[in-house]
């Protein structure tokens, strides 16, 4: 046997023989495990790479997903498609020759929940939708603190589009830092439909951007109430493209725990401004009346 050297880690990985089958050891990681394959096993590989893609989605259930997909779920169909969820992200992966014309079905399927292929992400797509459009974004956030902001920077290339925006996580900075009146927020509560629809106009006010997106909710896992239980969330959104802002806020009840609650906000949020940006109506999951 012999060591396969791994670029991405420690673990090396061992390619050995038996007879005439050659055996490929790697590590498990994919961070780890997918470029080792890509270097090291696809060019010991017979005959042409095997034709792949795969499609994303967010804001659809795992039943309607596997439901609209039909036939093309079928287990004996070539090219076969091979179903998964993984932090709220639905994901069909295609494998076989025509795998990128089922990729298209299935993204009409989808519509207007699929959002891209493997490399994509929802803030990718994103910027670059407000990026085609010659605008930009800013984010007012509570509950999510900061974690709708740092998806956005996850982007090369998001400075030409994401200004920055505020982390009012207390009352108190919600006031002093956007002017949402004490009043107001304590006539309805911080996590309400009014507080998130000034959250976002004051943001995108305040900081001369196109879209302001605004996030308010209870992550828990304490906190919550009758009215009011763990997971709900307003998210708000201001297009201050026109003469006059639009503004529209939509509810949410996610469930999970705290970390799911505010990751699902984050992804809701983004897939929210990209559909407005499409001109697309559509319920995303768990969103409420």
């Amino acid at each position: 046997a012999a060591c396969l050297e791994n670029h991405q880690g420690t673990a090396p990985g061992i390619l050995a023989s038996l007879g005439a089958t050659r055996v490929v050891l790697l590590p498990g990681p994919p961070l780890e495990m997918q470029p080792m394959y890509r270097e090291h096993v696809l060019p010991m590989l017979d005959g042409e790479p095997r034709e792949s893609s795969s499609v994303q989605s967010f804001g659809i259930a795992e039943s309607d997903a596997a439901e609209r997909l039909g036939e093309l779920a079928d287990r004996d169909r070539t090219p076969l498609v091979c179903f998964k969820v993984s932090d709220s992200i639905v994901r069909a992966d295609v494998h076989g020759p025509g795998a990128a014309t089922v990729s298209d079905a299935i993204r009409e399927c989808w519509h207007p929940f699929a959002f891209g292929g493997l490399e994509d992400t929802l803030a990718s797509v994103t910027l670059e939708l407000l990026r085609s459009r010659g605008a930009t974004v800013v984010v007012a956030e509570s509950c999510t603190g900061g974690l709708l902001g740092g998806g956005l920077t996850s982007v090369p290339g998001s400075s030409s589009v994401f200004l920055g925006g505020f982390l009012t996580y207390s009352n108190r900075l919600k006031h002093h830092l956007l002017g949402i009146p004490d009043e107001v927020i304590e006539r309805h509560g911080a996590v309400s439909r009014d507080v998130a629809l000034m959250m976002a106009m004051e943001s995108a006010r305040r900081l001369g951007a196109t879209f302001g997106l605004s996030t308010t909710g209870i992550a828990g896992p304490d906190g919550g109430s009758d009215e009011k239980p763990c997971g709900t969330v307003w998210i708000g959104l201001c297009d201050a493209s026109g003469a006059q802002p639009r503004m529209s806020a939509r509810r949410f009840r996610f469930p999970g725990s705290r970390d799911q609650v505010r990751d699902r906000t984050m992804k809701a949020a983004l897939q929210l401004l990209r559909l407005h940006l499409l001109d697309e109506e559509a319920t995303l999951l768990w969103e409420q009346p």
